[in-house]
């Protein structure tokens, strides 16, 4: 173990970060890293990251904007946001530059006169919020901060707007949030640094940029792929130096394998191995994990997603009444072929042996769904070569689980009980399967 180990250890809930963006563990992508680089630097030039969920897009832009120094704040959509509501949020994630002076981000002095201009709109919407507590409804009047009052404060901070999960703007505000894209392009002729960084899921590069035309070369879309077999072992490589252990070689193919290219069943996977074995931080001497320990991470990672996979697998089925169960006979072809990847072809050909009338056209929108972040990204599709498999490996295996359950208990609204080692058994077979 090197020196700088011992006096710098690491805690194994910041090396392995599940649910958060990657610091220690970042690994780098240098082909990806430089375009958004280039793009950032280019005044009025705004950018927008796509691609799926767990696959790095916040880790990378968070990385990339701290190690070239920008200044930036971050709003996390959720489900409905309105274009205010993201413009309100990014206004009080700047009290760091204009209220706090102990603040280290405030690097850069700004007037008298601007930070009683903000302390003013603060006021009023604490004000405004303690009302609408009150009255338990929103009062119609102007909103005491604008997008261009929001670009202002943000100009004269030299801050950087990174809006994730944009996707989840509700449907009638995209529009609205494409006119403030453009007001962000406009306002680079005074204030250089200004811009909009838009994280969102890889079906919603466009959301924004088709609603305005003039958008469309001033706006860089920057697609983040999944990560390669190769960069997957490169944040367990550098785990293990960062926590003194070792991974075995089975240990690492597996832990590859499972994580299907996604960085957050990785980190997942490698945190919960390292629990069970007790390591909480860099150890002092070398500490070695088997296939026993993955054994225990892997059981923790089911037994967490249980429910998720029913909530999932529930609202995917749940449909109008129809004449197909669309949904159910798509996942039912897919499991019956012994690719990891089938094409639109392949699933209509399957559903067609016992349905020869089936669709087209019903197939293309469920598949088109169930890719979208809406259907949070059951599936995913692959546009080199337009096929399409489950997102999660775990989650094939429990949809085979939930089938035969359902063959022999005959009723659909039984709860399925999940047997962990029967789901590693059944994810087991279909590798086998598909390596021979």
């Amino acid at each position: 173990m090197s020196l700088k180990s011992i006096f710098f250890k690491k805690k194994t809930k910041d090396v392995f970060t599940p649910t958060t963006a990657a610091k220690l563990a970042y690994v780098s992508r240098e082909k990806i890293e430089t375009e958004f680089i280039k793009n950032l630097s280019i005044p009025g030039k705004q950018i927008v990251v796509f691609g799926y969920s767990g696959g790095g897009k916040t880790t990378l832009v968070n990385t990339l904007l701290e190690k070239k120094g920008y200044r930036y704040i971050t709003i996390s959509c959720m489900k409905g946001f309105s274009v205010q509501d993201i413009i309100i949020h990014a206004f009080h994630e700047m009290d760091a530059f204009y209220l706090d002076t102990r603040s280290k981000r405030k690097i850069r002095k700004i007037g008298a006169g601007v930070k009683a201009e903000y302390q003013q709109i603060s006021s009023s919407l604490s004000a405004e919020k303690i009302e609408e507590e009150e009255t338990s409804s929103r009062r119609v009047v102007d909103p005491p901060i604008t997008a261009n009052s929001l670009i202002k404060f943000l100009g004269i901070a030299d801050c950087i707007l990174v809006i994730d999960d944009f996707h989840k703007v509700d449907e009638n505000q995209k529009q609205a949030l494409s006119q403030v894209m453009k007001l962000f392009v406009d306002a680079a002729n005074k204030y250089k640094q200004i811009k909009i960084v838009a994280i969102g899921a890889v079906t919603a590069a466009k959301e924004v940029v088709q609603y305005d035309s003039e958008l469309e070369n001033r706006v860089y879309e920057l697609s983040v792929p999944l990560l390669s077999d190769t960069e997957i072992e490169s944040i367990i490589v550098k785990g293990e130096g960062l926590l003194n252990i070792d991974f075995s070689h089975d240990v690492k193919k597996e832990i590859t394998k499972y994580s299907n290219q996604l960085a957050s069943i990785c980190h997942q996977l490698c945190h919960d191995t390292c629990f069970y074995k007790q390591i909480e931080k860099t150890s002092s001497k070398k500490i070695n994990l088997e296939r026993r320990d993955l054994d225990k991470g892997v059981t923790s990672y089911i037994e967490g997603k249980s429910n998720t996979f029913q909530t999932l697998l529930d609202g995917a089925l749940k449909q109008r009444k129809a004449k197909y169960q669309n949904v159910e006979l798509i996942f039912s072809a897919m499991i019956s072929l012994t690719e990891q990847e089938v094409t639109r072809s392949e699933i209509l050909d399957k559903i067609r042996e016992l349905y020869p009338e089936y669709p087209q056209g019903n197939l293309s929108i469920y598949l088109q769904d169930l890719i979208s972040a809406r259907k949070y990204e059951i599936l995913r599709y692959d546009e080199n070569s337009g096929k399409y498999s489950f997102s999660d490996k775990f989650f094939r295996a429990y949809v085979i689980m939930v089938f035969d359950q359902r063959k022999i208990i005959n009723r659909e609204d039984e709860s399925v009980i999940i047997d962990t080692k029967d789901l590693v058994r059944i994810l087991e077979e279909f590798d086998k399967l598909h390596m021979s």
